[in-house]
C-alpha cells in the first residue's frame, strides 16, 4: 500500500471552557460538504452526523471506562485541532480498484485527562476512536457506542443470542422503530438505509482489544456489547475451546494507545457502497520495508463442499493421497494456482503435524511443486494457539503455500490478538492465510496483506441455507469490508423453490441460483481466495465455464458500478490491464440494455455466458454469446429469478 500525500497545515483553536457544564458544539464538515459531523461536549459526549442535510445518527453518546477513570463525564476540552489530508491510497490486494481518493479533514478534541477524541469526515462516511496517553497499564471495563437513527430507518442486522458465534448468520431486516422488539443482538457491519441515504457501520484498525457487537433489547437505539476478558477456558471439542470464567472488564491495555475506529460509510445511494474501501484507508499501512511480493491472490481448487465425488478414476475417492494428486492434476491442468487440503488430512485436529495413515503430505507437497499448485493446509485455531512457537517454521520448511485456519468463534480481546499474531508470524515464514470460521475484517488484513480472506459470511458451505436471498445484500455488506471466503462455483444448481433442507444429498450437493448466478460471484465478489468448490469432475464435464472461472482475475484495476438495487439485482463493470468484464446476479429477475461506453478504443471480442431460455425452470440452462463489439455497442442483458450474467470484453490487436 502506498499514500502519496499533501498535508494541509493544521489550524488549532482553543477555546475557553469555564466548566463541564458549560455545552460546546464543534462541528466538522468532508471536504466535498456532503457529510457533516456535530459533536456536542456538556456533562456527556454526543454526536450526530448527516448526509446532505438528512439526519443519519442523530445524539449518539461516546464514552469509555478505564481504570483512569470515566472518559466522557464531565468533560473538560483543553483543545481542539482541525486538519486537511489530501492524499491517494494504494490498496496492496486491489480486489475493488488499484487506486483510490483518500481526502479527509480532521478534528482532534485533546480533553484534560490525557486524552483525546479523532474524528474524521470523508466524501463517503466519518469515524471516531479514542486516543489515550497515560502511563503504564489500563484497564477498560467498557465502551459506549450509540447507532440512534431515524425511526423511519430499516436496518439490516446479523443476529444472535450470544456472543459466541461463527459469523455466519443470514440477514434479518427490521424497521429502528421495531428493534425494542428484536430481543438479540447483532455483529458487525450493520446496513441501515431511509430514502435520503445508506450507510454502513462497521470497525477498523483493531489491536489488542475485543470486538463490539450491539444489542437491540428494549430499544430504538443500537448498543455496544463487548466480550470480556476470559480468566478460564476449557476444552470443547478437538477444534476449540470454551470459556467458563470472565474478568469484570473488556480489555487491559497499554495506558498510551489509540483505539479502534468506529467508522460509519454514509453514501447516497447503495451502489456506492461498493466503492468503500474505508476500512482499508483507516487501517494500518503494512511495513514497506519488506518484501510482499510472494503474497499471491488466486483461485483455489477445494475439496469440502463437493465431498471429492469424483468419477472415473481407478481409485477410491476419499482423505488420501491418490485423491489430492487428482486435484492437483485438475489445478495444474486449468491453471489453479492453490489446492486446500481441508478438515481430515491430519491424524486428529489437536495434532497439526501427524498425517492420517492414507495421506503422504510431504508427496503432496511434492508433486504440487512439480504440477506448480500450491498447497494450503487446513488447521483448528486451537492447534496453532497450542503449537504457536514451532507451526510457522514446520509448515514454511515443508514447504507448504498457506493456512486456512478455522473456528475461533469467540471476539474477545485474546482471540483478536491471536488474529494478528497469527497474522504476523505467517508473514515472517512467507504463509499466506484464510481466516475461516472467523470474524469480519478489523484492518489487520491492510498491514499483513498475506491475510487473503475472512469468511465471516453465509457462504455456499451452508448448503441449501445459502440463497441469492440473502446472497444478493453480501456485495453491499459483508464484502465492503475486505476479501470474503464465500466458496462459489457449484456446477449443479436448482432454483430455491424445489429445495429444502430434506431435498439436499450429502453427497451430491447442489447450489442454490442459476449456473450463471454462480459465475457471476466471482467477478461480484471479492476476495484473495477464490475457491472452486465443485469436484474436478464437474469441471471437466463443463470445460468452457470452467476456463471462464478461472481467467477471471482476482485483482483488479478498476470497478463500476452500473446497476443496483438493494436486494433485487446488482451488475458491475470491472478492468484488469485491458480487459473488462461484466458479472450480474439478480434475486429478482432483471432486463436492461446496457451501453459499452466503458470500454476504450477499437473493437474488442465479447464473450458472454447468459441464463437460458428455461433457465426459470431448469437453473443449469445457459448459453454462450460471442460477437464483436465496441464502446458505441449495446448490449442486451437479461437474468431470471435468482439468476445471472457474464461477460468478457477482450481488445481485438
Amino acid at each position: 500500500m502506498k499514500r502519496i500525500l499533501s498535508i494541509i497545515p493544521a489550524v488549532t483553536l482553543y477555546f475557553l471552557v469555564t466548566s463541564a457544564a458549560s455545552a460546546k458544539v464543534y462541528n466538522l464538515t468532508s471536504p466535498d460538504s456532503s457529510i457533516s459531523v456535530e459533536v456536542n461536549v456538556a456533562q456527556d459526549i454526543t454526536y450526530s452526523v448527516s448526509r446532505n442535510g438528512h439526519i443519519a445518527l442523530e445524539n449518539c453518546a461516546i464514552a469509555m471506562e478505564t481504570s483512569n477513570g470515566t472518559l466522557g463525564v464531565a468533560p473538560v476540552v483543553k483543545s481542539a485541532k482541525k486538519g486537511q489530508h489530501v492524499g491517494t491510497y494504494h490498496p496492496f490486494n486491489h480486489y475493488k480498484s488499484k487506486e483510490v481518493e483518500d481526502n479527509y479533514n480532521t478534528l482532534t478534541l485533546n480533553f484534560k485527562g490525557n486524552w483525546a477524541l479523532e474524528f474524521r469526515a470523508y466524501n463517503n462516511g466519518a469515524a471516531y476512536r479514542f486516543v489515550t496517553a497515560a502511563k503504564g497499564k489500563q484497564i477498560i471495563a467498557n465502551e459506549t457506542i450509540e447507532y440512534r437513527m431515524p425511526k423511519e430507518a430499516e436496518v439490516c442486522l446479523s443476529l444472535k443470542d450470544r456472543l459466541r458465534t461463527m459469523y455466519e448468520e443470514k440477514y434479518t431486516f427490521t424497521k429502528v422503530a421495531d428493534l425494542d422488539q428484536v430481543t438479540m443482538m447483532s455483529y458487525l457491519p450493520i446496513m441501515a438505509s431511509t430514502e435520503n441515504w445508506v450507510m454502513l457501520i462497521t470497525e477498523t484498525d483493531l489491536y489488542d482489544y475485543p470486538a463490539v457487537f450491539f444489542q437491540t433489547e428494549g430499544t430504538d437505539v443500537l448498543k455496544s456489547i463487548f466480550p470480556k476478558v476470559p480468566t478460564k477456558t476449557e476444552p470443547h471439542n478437538s477444534r476449540g475451546d470454551i470459556i467458563v470464567e470472565t474478568a469484570d472488564y473488556i480489555a487491559e491495555t497499554d495506558g498510551a494507545r489509540t483505539f479502534p475506529w468506529r467508522v460509519i460509510n454514509l453514501v447516497s445511494h447503495e451502489g456506492d457502497l461498493l466503492y468503500s474501501h474505508l476500512t482499508g484507508q483507516m487501517a494500518r499501512e503494512r511495513d514497506m520495508s519488506k518484501d510482499w511480493s510472494w503474497v499471491k491472490p488466486g483461485k483455489v481448487s477445494w475439496d469440502w463442499w463437493s465431498r471429492f465425488n469424483l468419477q472415473g478414476v481407478d481409485f477410491e475417492y476419499g482423505i488420501n493421497t491418490d485423491t489430492y494428486k487428482e486435484y492437483i492434476d485438475f489445478a495444474s491442468e486449468f491453471g489453479i494456482p492453490y489446492i486446500i487440503l481441508d478438515e481430515g488430512w491430519t491424524k486428529d485436529s489437536y495434532t497439526p503435524f501427524i498425517f492420517r495413515e492414507s495421506m503422504d503430505v510431504h508427496e503432496l507437497i511434492r508433486y504440487g511443486k512439480e504440477k506448480n499448485v500450491g498447497l494450503i493446509l487446513w488447521v483448528s485455531w486451537l492447534a496453532v494457539d497450542k503449537n504457536f512457537d514451532t507451526i510457522f517454521e514446520t509448515y514454511r520448511d515443508w514447504g507448504v503455500a498457506g493456512m486456512k485456519i478455522d473456528f475461533m468463534n469467540r471476539s474477545d480481546q485474546y482471540m483478536m490478538n491471536f488474529y494478528e499474531r497469527t497474522a504476523r508470524k505467517a508473514a515472517e515464514n512467507k504463509l499466506i492465510i484464510d481466516f475461516h470460521g472467523s470474524v469480519t475484517p478489523k484492518g489487520w488484513e491492510i498491514q499483513y496483506p498475506n491475510i487473503l480472506a475472512y469468511e465471516a459470511v453465509l457462504g455456499l458451505e451452508q448448503k441449501w441455507r445459502c440463497q441469492p436471498v440473502n446472497t444478493i445484500y453480501i456485495p453491499f455488506v459483508r464484502n465492503v469490508l475486505g476479501g470474503t471466503d464465500f466458496t462459489p462455483g457449484a456446477m449443479v444448481t436448482a432454483h430455491s423453490k424445489y429445495l429444502d433442507k430434506g431435498s439436499w444429498i450429502k453427497e451430491h450437493p447442489i447450489g442454490v441460483g442459476t449456473r450463471c448466478f454462480q459465475l457471476a460471484l466471482y467477478i461480484v465478489l471479492e476476495t484473495g481466495t477464490h475457491m472452486l468448490a465443485d469436484s474436478p469432475y464437474r469441471y471437466r464435464l463443463e470445460p468452457e465455464c470452467t476456463k471462464f472461472i478461472v481467467e477471471t482475475p482476482t485483482l483488479w484495476d478498476e470497478t463500476k458500478v452500473i446497476s443496483a438495487d438493494l436486494g433485487k439485482h446488482l451488475l458491475l463493470a470491472k478492468r484488469s490491464e485491458d480487459v473488462w468484464y461484466i458479472g450480474g446476479i439478480a434475486y429478482n429477475a432483471h432486463q436492461q440494455e446496457l451501453k459499452l461506453d466503458f470500454l476504450g478504443d477499437g473493437e474488442y471480442k465479447m464473450t458472454a455466458i447468459q441464463d437460458g431460455r428455461n433457465a426459470h425452470q431448469l437453473a443449469m440452462d445457459h448459453k454462450f454469446v460471442n460477437q464483436t463489439v465496441t464502446k458505441d455497442s449495446v448490449i442486451d442483458i437479461k437474468m431470471v429469478d435468482e439468476g445471472g450474467f457474464v461477460c468478457r470484453f477482450e481488445p481485438l490487436k
